[in-house]
């Protein structure tokens, strides 16, 4: 979109004296997301073009751990919202004082809505369908059994509500808080959707998309269980059992990728393979 189109999109939604507004560029650097940062004169926003079902999130979500949401409008059937710009650092690269910050936001938001059904873009039957399809595509007896342990638990969790695609870039730590972006894929599930996603990519190697020392992985971990998971009666055992079987769905993702789509195996298959083994 030219830049004046982008202007007067976003004057449809607030009527604002813009300065200037520039596109972000992905994580990796190889490209832009259909996101521009929205430049006034004592103030920044950020303008999204998102999903009908992002936008219902924002509407039906209440919580102070998510960007103010302004409002949106239409072009060409394309839905543009209008948001706070949180002015801060993602999680990318983790530190047990960054991370215990992201931690007290998932479980802030969890107890919030902890036997408070709500109406979100995810909803548990969907998931629960989509998580039965990737079961075929594990091509091993050993995974599918492990697999198969994971659905029971699924069926049976806790639930409230998980941002259900929280990587580490989807985290945003600003003034000692941090926020939840990124809402397309959110619902009322199993609570250890959203803390299982957060923590399973991390490795402890320099360089990699998301590093994180193992042993402030192990003290996340802890901090989790002590501060929210041992108010629902579970206990210790019970919840790393249960945490495991989460990590191995993570760690399966990318498995059901390659066979699926009959991709060349690679190092990032045999490292999420051997994750996977490792659990089993």
């Amino acid at each position: 979109m030219q830049q004046k189109t982008l202007i007067k999109t976003v004057n449809k939604i607030k009527n604002l004296n813009i300065l200037d507004i520039n596109q972000i560029q992905n994580e990796e650097g190889s490209g832009y997301y259909n996101v521009w940062k929205v430049v006034t004169l004592d103030s920044k926003y950020i303008l999204k073009q998102c999903t009908e079902n992002e936008l219902n999130n924002y509407n039906n979500l209440k919580s102070s751990c998510i960007p103010k949401f302004y409002g949106y409008t239409k072009y060409y059937n394309k839905i543009y919202i209008l948001l706070e710009y949180i002015d801060g650092s993602d999680l990318r690269n983790g530190s047990l004082d960054k991370n215990i910050i992201g931690l007290d936001t998932i479980i802030e938001v969890q107890k919030a809505y902890l036997n408070k059904e709500i109406e979100l873009s995810d909803s548990f039957e969907d998931e629960l369908n989509r998580i039965n399809k990737r079961f075929d595509y594990l091509l091993d007896e050993r995974l599918k059994n492990k697999y198969n342990e994971f659905i029971e638990v699924y069926k049976t969790s806790i639930k409230t509500v998980c941002h259900n695609d929280l990587l580490p870039f989807n985290m945003i730590i600003s003034n000692n808080k941090a926020y939840l972006i990124d809402l397309e894929n959110v619902g009322y599930l199993p609570y250890l959707t959203m803390f299982s996603r957060f923590i399973a990519h991390y490795k402890e190697e320099t360089g990699y998309l998301f590093y994180l020392e193992e042993n402030i992985k192990q003290e996340l971990i802890k901090y989790y269980y002590d501060n929210f998971v041992s108010l629902l009666n579970i206990s210790y055992d019970e919840f790393l059992h249960d945490l495991e079987l989460f990590l191995f769905f993570e760690y399966t993702e990318w498995i059901y990728v390659y066979n699926k789509y009959n991709l060349k195996k690679d190092e990032r298959y045999y490292y999420y393979l051997s994750k996977a083994n490792e659990l089993i």
